[in-house]
């Protein structure tokens, strides 16, 4: 495609596999995706072509009735900008890698109460020194509780964040607290909402808070 942000004619193709194996009990699914681009006017435009690849794999276990077990793993080594999440500058600097992975334990207490123990963690790493300060590691650790009811269910959850630069200029450790609920009209509609507040200590600058809410509104057509 032709665009006044990039004047150029592209020659774009792309390969995706994926395999799903498992029962009901337990699953993995694998997909893998390559993606070649090739810039036609100008084919010094800095790696040309540009291969864009992606990793994703995700398990899932019923260990009981309880307790279920889940994670998953995503790899991407790409050049273009990755709107897709908030993880370094919006420009072309070359290629990067980044994983984000998450692993998490959900187990029924009671028929109405429910808990859900999750660690995330992402790694971002440029080739570029130009965007080497974006470089960094975040790992979250995460406790959400659920208690529910007809068709409302409430839920509360606590957040420690940890973030690490190369340079070490933008260190900070951050604490989330959140509450909302979940509530189903029907059979076809529900709605999810939540809010809390975010406590963020800078190694440098200082402590910040800041509110958080969002909401989900599903209808199943």
């Amino acid at each position: 495609p032709r665009s006044t942000l990039f004047p150029y004619t592209t020659l774009f193709r792309s390969a995706t596999l994926s395999t799903a194996i498992g029962t009901e009990r337990s699953n993995l699914t694998l997909t893998s995706m390559a993606q070649l681009m090739y810039f036609t006017d100008n084919p010094n435009l800095g790696d040309n072509p540009e291969i864009n690849s992606h990793f994703t794999l995700t398990a899932f276990h019923s260990v009981s009735r309880r307790l279920q077990v889940s994670g998953s793993f995503q790899a991407e080594y790409q050049e273009e900008p990755d709107f897709s999440a908030n993880i370094g500058p919006t420009q072309r600097v070359g290629y990067f890698f980044t994983t984000n992975d998450d692993i998490s334990a959900a187990f029924q207490w009671f028929p109405n109460l429910s808990t859900v123990t999750a660690d995330k963690f992402m790694l971002v790493r440029y080739d570029s020194a130009a965007a080497s300060f974006d470089n960094r590691v975040e790992n979250t650790l995460s406790e959400q509780v659920r208690w529910a009811l007809r068709r409302i269910a409430l839920t509360g959850e606590y957040d420690y964040e940890i973030i690490r630069y190369d340079n070490g200029l933008l260190d900070s450790n951050s604490q989330n607290i959140l509450g909302g609920f979940e509530y189903s009209f029907n059979r076809r509609l529900s709605i999810t909402a939540d809010g809390g507040i975010t406590f963020r200590s800078y190694n440098q600058a200082g402590d910040k808070t800041d509110p958080k809410a969002d909401g989900t509104l599903t209808y199943l057509l």
